[in-house]
């Protein structure tokens, strides 16, 4: 679409007054300016931004595909599953993300980032980001417990950690980024928690450029079951913690 939708005040605010399903089938820009309460919000593509700037309360899902999204404002999803795609721009988290359900984010050309602090908590759902560029994290949370609990992908960028990934004991975190690197942004805030942890960096994972001054960190992980890999595939170092 060409066409801009914007949502300058409260929607579905009154007493019982909160929408029904709500679809957008295509848009250049759309701007939710204010609070936004209704069933479920669908966008099926766009050509533009797409910009949650107000509290959101879903009862059943958040799905948006466009070619860029910014989320501003939290997002709290009753029961059901929160999907971002950007088909060619990022998708930036600068708010919280919550639901009981799988919460799925891509950003198929482009870099996915998470404001410090902001939260990924997806109840007892999966939490699966894809990106073509850097993934920076802010904190991702799942009681989970399948080895596919969180999944990280950078095809072609960096995985960088600012706050901490917990599953279930049984669960399991996987974080690839097969042409950069695994680095700890945060020093002391970035532990990794869970049951089985898999590692895939082309360059490193964790940074220590000088031991005697302590100078770079290492990744945390705190793990009840086994690290089952940590792989550099081309020339660099392991730091784990």
């Amino acid at each position: 679409g060409s066409g801009d939708v914007t949502f300058t005040g409260e929607v579905g605010a009154a007493t019982s007054g909160e929408l029904g399903a709500v679809t957008i089938n295509s848009a250049h820009n759309v701007s939710i300016q204010s609070t936004f309460d209704a069933e479920s919000l669908s966008q099926m593509a766009g050509t533009g931004t797409t910009t949650i700037g107000g509290a959101m309360t879903l009862a059943t899902g958040l799905d948006l595909t466009t070619a860029s999204i910014v989320i501003n404002g939290n997002v709290d999803v009753q029961s059901g599953i929160i999907g971002l795609v950007a088909t060619t721009g990022s998708v930036q988290i600068n708010a919280d993300l919550t639901t009981s359900g799988d919460i799925n984010v891509t950003a198929a050309k482009g870099a996915v980032s998470m404001q410090n602090p902001s939260l990924i908590n997806s109840g007892s759902g999966t939490i699966t980001i894809l990106a073509d560029q850097t993934v920076t994290l802010g904190e991702l949370s799942t009681s989970n417990a399948t080895t596919s609990a969180v999944q990280v992908t950078s095809t072609t960028g960096d995985i960088l950690l600012q706050q901490t990934i917990t599953t279930a004991a049984a669960g399991g975190v996987t974080l690839s980024a097969p042409k950069g690197s695994i680095l700890d942004e945060n020093d002391g805030s970035t532990l990794i928690t869970t049951g089985d942890l898999w590692l895939l960096a082309g360059s490193n994972i964790g940074q220590i450029t000088d031991f005697a001054a302590g100078t770079g960190n290492a990744i945390d992980v705190d793990l009840s079951g086994t690290l089952r890999q940590a792989v550099v595939t081309g020339t660099g170092d392991i730091f784990l913690n």
